[in-house]
């Protein structure tokens, strides 16, 4: 710990010479008077988002971030008269006599008897079976350095991100595999119909508003199987005119770049946007550029609610030094969605997608590749509440289409397989939550709710499939085809508690639900290819492995996999300045435990093949802790110390491969004017698998600095933003890969490089 204390201080006094020196004038010598403070809704207490704080007479102001936390710098006369604003809030005047801490309570709008409507995106949590949640506000994304989407979320405690070796980004949540993780991106899944796998590699982190992590395998309101929880990702909404440019440029390779821009329009009832991004990152050598031309929305207010169009376009490529090596993806989705009255029916939620995936791959002369798909998801849902009773119902129907085509020849033979797909899969289901709440006077337990989700749905199957195989003069040819029904249900039953102390705000909740997920188009696929004996030809497999499958054989085909998932979790919130110099702090934490029967896993054989089969029973436990510590007058800034850490264990390494077993993530945020600093560090456990009886590590424990300095100013209409970013501060392995040293055991990940970025972002409001 010595040596690598050592090593920091020396490499910021010899590298970061000049920005020590200019954050120290900052935060010691800057002497314009800095006002501190929190909004607060003065009925909860708790803070207020969004709130518009102007000093009267002149065109000074700031805004409250996600708990309420501003801080606004004048170096006028005092007192000052301070106006706060907010859409769902009565309007409030304070004076300031002098600066320094002060806090502001502000009164909903809304009057007894008084019926409001709420537009805005949906939110499966808010009508969901209590569970963890992660709520991250985006809004101060580039203060904190992040670029794409995955570093917001690897730092959510039990969430890991893994990038394959082709730079895609996939998420696991408490152990899950990528395929039982949804990620919706505006109502959109972006989980591929194929092997239901989302790549986070194509999102553009700069148009999204808020991302929401709901951990646990126990929802039924986005879709059976989702085992490890559900992502959702949402966008921006044009609520003004504005102009938004961003440019980030790599100080140690030039092939580290991003370009986006958008703009917003807003007039009266209509509003329109679209936005185009680009960037390049460098991994293991290779260059992957991604494109995003996304959000061509409109959205108009209706007078009993609002209607939204989206059309987006993705797309993927990857550049090998050789150049004989070629792979590139694209996705276009079209969304229309409703949310309001019709037909004087109150608290409808109705919308239709299509999606398109394209899917090309050229290695060598050797492998080529084509895989397409289309998918069309449609549900309509709706929300009520009756005195003390409250809930959603939900009915939802899902189309997947794949198409594939494979070819396999070998470099030393005659060799040579061809594989054709045609496979299709119709989910229709219905899903309900009921929630039954009783509240107390006594504010010791102040409100317990109990909840009920119920889906039921039944998926209809059909696969063809062709494989050919030519070796010297022989070939061989088979078809497969087959039809499936299976019913899939779930449910959860759930009870959430919620009080308050003298000093202190607490919540209690405890979940339990038996979940389904049926096998994805790609492991019916790879079942069947790896069942055809001529496949054996292909791959160099040894008496074991060859043992093995011949036992998987038996099977007649891959049944679905059952969860039994229970979890109890707490928080704790002192929130009323009562331990200084906090001014709030939280903790949360939880424990849960899924039990999996017949469980699909996977086990690669020879060169490549990869068995997709049956377990018997599998299991997963573990435990999550996060604290959150918000304090105000720190160097005269806003000071913000979060961490977490996740323990988890698992049953069966063959089943749950390459992951880690513990997870730890802190940083320190500070901010005063003009100026933000954070620094994070991320700790992953040694990442093992367990092949033949023997463990191998894939990777060891990985520890990640990271250190991001910001200068924020508004001038007039423009909003301007500078950030120097370094990533992974205590290493000197930067982007330029030596293959000499480069092995498939120790893999060269561009994300975990040590490299230096600039970041400009210019945005116009009107």
């Amino acid at each position: 710990m010595n040596i690598l204390k050592t090593k920091f201080i020396l490499m910021i006094k010899s590298q970061y010479k000049i920005v020590y020196i200019f954050v120290l004038f900052v935060v010691f010598g800057y002497s314009s008077p800095v006002i501190n403070g929190k909004v607060v809704d003065i009925d909860t207490n708790d803070g207020v988002a969004g709130v518009h704080l102007i000093v009267i007479d002149s065109n000074t102001g700031t805004t409250t971030d996600a708990s309420g936390f501003f801080n606004l710098e004048w170096s006028g006369n005092y007192p000052i008269k301070i106006q706060a604003s907010h859409i769902g809030y009565k309007l409030r005047e304070i004076i300031v006599l002098k600066p320094g801490n002060i806090w502001i309570g502000l009164k909903t709008k809304v009057i007894k008897g008084e019926e409001v409507l709420v537009l805005g995106e949906k939110a499966f949590s808010g009508n969901e079976v209590s569970s963890g949640v992660e709520h991250i506000d985006l809004k101060n994304v580039t203060a904190r350095g992040f670029r794409d989407v995955s570093e917001v979320i690897d730092k959510m405690g039990s969430v890991v991100i893994s990038t394959t070796e082709t730079g895609h980004q996939t998420i696991s949540i408490r152990g899950a595999n990528a395929n039982e993780v949804a990620v919706f991106l505006d109502g959109v899944k972006m989980n591929r119909p194929l092997d239901r796998v989302a790549d986070l590699s194509y999102i553009n982190i700069n148009s999204l508003n808020s991302v929401e992590i709901i951990k646990g395998g126990n929802g039924v309101l986005s879709g059976g199987g989702n085992f490890g929880g559900t992502v959702r990702l949402i966008s921006k909404s044009p609520n003004n005119n504005s102009v938004i440019v961003s440019r980030n440029i790599g100080l140690t390779d030039d092939r580290d770049q991003d370009l986006s821009g958008e703009l917003n329009l807003r007039i009266k009832r209509l509003g329109f946007s679209g936005r185009f991004s680009g960037k390049s990152r460098l991994f293991d050598g290779r260059s992957l550029y991604t494109t995003l031309f996304s959000n061509i929305s409109g959205l108009a207010d209706v007078p009993k609610g609002k209607i939204t169009i989206k059309h987006m376009i993705l797309s993927n490529s990857l550049k090998y030094p050789s150049g004989s090596i070629n792979t590139s993806d694209s996705l276009s989705t079209n969304l229309f969605t409703y949310n309001g009255q019709l037909l004087n029916i109150k608290g409808l939620d109705i919308s239709f997608g299509k999606r398109e995936w394209n899917w090309t791959d050229t290695f060598f002369d050797n492998i080529d590749r084509k895989l397409s798909e289309d998918s069309h998801r449609a549900y309509i849902s709706k929300s009520w509440l009756w005195k003390q009773w409250s809930g959603t119902l939900q009915l939802e129907k899902e189309q997947l289409n794949f198409d594939g085509r494979n070819e396999i020849s070998s470099l030393d033979s005659l060799l040579y397989f061809k594989d054709y797909i045609d496979l299709q899969s119709i989910d229709k289901a219905w899903a309900g939550v009921l929630q039954y709440s009783a509240r107390a006077d006594d504010p010791r337990l102040g409100l317990v709710r109990w909840e009920l989700g119920i889906r039921n749905g039944n998926i209809e199957y059909q696969h063809n499939q062709k494989t050919s195989k030519f070796d010297t003069a022989l070939v061989r040819t088979n078809n497969y085809n087959a039809e499936n029904s299976q019913k899939l249900k779930s449910f959860r039953l759930g009870v959430f508690v919620k009080g308050a102390g003298k000093y202190f705000e607490y919540s209690l909740f405890f979940n339990q639900g038996w979940n389904k997920r049926f096998p994805t188009l790609n492991d019916q696929f790879l079942w069947y290819t790896s069942r055809n004996e001529d496949v054996l030809l292909m791959h160099d497999l040894n008496d074991e492995e060859i043992e093995w499958l011949y036992s998987v054989w038996s099977s007649d085909r891959l049944i679905s996999e059952h969860v039994s998932t229970t979890e109890v979790g707490w928080s704790v919130l002192w929130d009323k300045n009562t331990i200084a110099p906090i001014n709030k702090w939280e903790m949360k934490g939880s424990i849960f435990r899924n039990h999996f029967i017949e469980k699909i896993s996977y086990r690669q054989l020879g060169d490549g093949l990869l068995v997709p089969y049956n377990t018997t029973i599998a299991s997963i436990n573990g435990m999550e802790i996060s604290m959150d510590a918000t304090m105000l007058g720190i160097f005269r800034g806003i000071m913000i110390i979060q961490g977490n850490a996740a323990l988890m264990n698992f049953s069966n390494l063959n089943v749950f491969p390459n992951k880690p077993q513990t997870l730890a993530a802190a940083s320190i945020n500070w901010r005063r004017g003009i100026l933000n600093i954070n620094i994070s560090h991320i700790f992953e456990g040694p990442k093992m698998i367990h092949k033949g009886g023997v463990v191998f590590y894939q990777s060891e424990n990985l520890n990640n600095t990271n250190m991001t300095i910001s200068l924020f100013k508004t001038i007039w209409k423009f909003d301007i933003g500078l950030t120097y970013t370094v990533r992974n501060v205590l290493s000197t392995q930067n982007t330029t890969v030596n293959y000499s040293n480069w092995s498939a055991a120790d893999p060269f990940n561009y994300y975990d490089v040590h490299r230096k970025l600039l970041s400009l972002k210019i945005s116009f409001i009107n």
